[in-house]
């Protein structure tokens, strides 16, 4: 990628304030992490960077989350947040023009013969949503390709890479900036004619001022290609990695526990009631309310994620009545996830607490009722302690279900760090980055979690089995 300049960054002062939140293209990612740590040596503390393709980044902009800064890889994005005044006036300016690099082992400095004679599966970004996809599309429509290809769409650039880097593609369109700042070899990139695709300019604008005081710092104004990128300190691929080996963000998992804890807490104290009228009731009202209960779990997340991320926005109707009330939007809110993880892990909580109350002999709660107990004393002195096998199981499945969820968090949550941004969100940023021994630190502690998890219910349900057959004197 050709840097043509950097606009002022906006920095906190102090580490007490307010850090500088900025959504940043995937392609830019390594350069800007870079330019904050060289070229003003800006302490981590004092920004969050969250980075994705530059079309999910506007959808997240435009539906209430709250940067301030978004550097896109695109001007088409960044001029549709100026006609609908959601920046800050005379903020949108030109920070570089991408240039489109062509990947493939020992056979790149052709691509064009390369391309005509290729067998097997070319990676780019979704052309949606990514504007290097768009650049590579736009190139394949007019490149003749053989039968013998398949073209594998990436939720961003930085995914494509990816797909080069572990060989799951034989060829790939990446950004410039990448092929330099990766950890493969460097001959076995070209960079694209420009000619053939549209000119990728890249704009950032300010979406709104840091309440903070603040030092306004020119990070850098330099031309050029590879020199220009080394020239700001930026990393190579090893060295990202090195450096990040064996540490962790203990937020994201401080984060990831939190809403774990938060939606098996309001799911025992609606779920509950819940099941206990599912399991009890015959009505028509309760065999409609089954199936939608349990609608979660064949809907695919990214079905209930975007209705919620509409409802949430803050033109619907729920995301407006909340950000009036609390004056912040309610997507991209770690309430936002409260509520989308309860919604998503209700079943699994309702359905072992269905069954649980289902195996209670009506002939005792019916003899309750007949001694004058009313309902509620029914309910806490006779179905809950029968039930607490099937309490406790639902507490468990619940916990570990909202631990893995990526679908929903994503779509309503985005990647905000300290506050949306938890365990499955950050695995898919490290391996997205290439950071594959924090990756494996967070997939390896997962699959530990999750077969510790499953070993409880198994252990649980053992152990109501023995006491069921002890009662029965088998």
């Amino acid at each position: 990628m050709r840097l043509l300049f950097i606009a002022l960054l906006s920095v906190a002062a102090t580490t007490k304030s307010e850090p500088l939140s900025i959504a940043v293209a995937s392609n830019f990612r390594f350069t800007l992490e870079a330019l904050l740590s060289e070229g003003i040596k800006a302490e981590p503390a004092s920004y969050r960077i969250s980075a994705a393709a530059s079309g999910l980044l506007y959808a997240q902009i435009v539906n209430g989350a709250r940067f301030h800064l978004f550097f896109s890889a695109d001007a088409e994005r960044p001029k549709r947040l100026m006609q609908d005044a959601l920046i800050v006036s005379g903020s949108r300016q030109t920070y570089a023009v991408g240039q489109l690099a062509f990947w493939m082992p020992d056979r790149a400095a052709d691509w064009q013969v390369a391309l005509a004679n290729f067998e097997g599966i070319v990676a780019i970004a979704n052309p949606l949503h990514a504007p290097y996809g768009q650049a590579a599309k736009a190139l394949l429509d007019h490149q003749w390709l053989p039968n013998t290809h398949t073209i594998v769409l990436a939720p961003n650039v930085g995914v494509a890479y990816q797909y080069a880097f572990s060989r799951t593609a034989k060829a790939a369109f990446i950004s410039h900036a990448q092929a330099i700042a990766g950890g493969l070899p460097l001959e076995d990139f070209v960079v694209v004619d420009e000619s053939v695709h549209a000119p990728i300019v890249q704009q950032r604008v300010v979406l709104r001022e840091s309440p903070a005081r603040r030092r306004s710092t020119p990070l850098h104004r330099f031309g050029g290609g590879p020199i220009a990128l080394e020239a700001v300190g930026l990393p190579t691929g090893t060295e990202k990695r090195g450096a990040s080996a064996m540490s962790v963000e203990w937020a994201v998992i401080t984060t990831t526990i939190q809403l774990a804890l938060t939606t098996t807490l309001v799911l025992a104290l609606m779920g509950l009631p819940l099941a206990w009228w599912l399991a009890r009731s015959d009505s028509f009202i309760a065999r409609l309310a089954q199936p939608l209960v349990s609608l979660p779990l064949v809907l695919p997340p990214t079905v209930i994620g975007f209705y919620l991320l509409l409802a949430f926005s803050p033109k619907g109707g729920l995301g407006e009545l909340w950000l009036t009330t609390f004056d912040r939007s309610l997507a991209f809110s770690f309430a936002g996830l409260v509520i989308g993880s309860t919604i998503y892990s209700l079943p699994f909580f309702v359905q072992p607490m269905i069954v649980a109350f289902k195996q209670i002999p009506s002939s005792i709660i019916d003899a309750s009722r007949l001694l004058g107990a009313k309902a509620i004393d029914r309910f806490f002195t006779i179905a809950l302690p029968l039930g607490r096998h099937g309490f406790l199981v639902a507490c468990v499945m619940t916990f570990a279900h909202t631990i893995g969820e990526f679908g929903i968090v994503l779509m309503i949550g985005g990647n905000i760090p300290d506050e949306t941004r938890v365990v499955s969100i950050a695995l898919f940023d490290y391996v997205e980055a290439m950071d594959y021994q924090r990756a494996d630190i967070l997939a390896g502690g997962l699959v530990a979690f999750a077969f510790i998890s499953l070993m409880i219910v198994e252990w649980l349900n053992q152990s109501h089995l023995r006491d069921s057959h002890r009662r029965l004197g088998l």
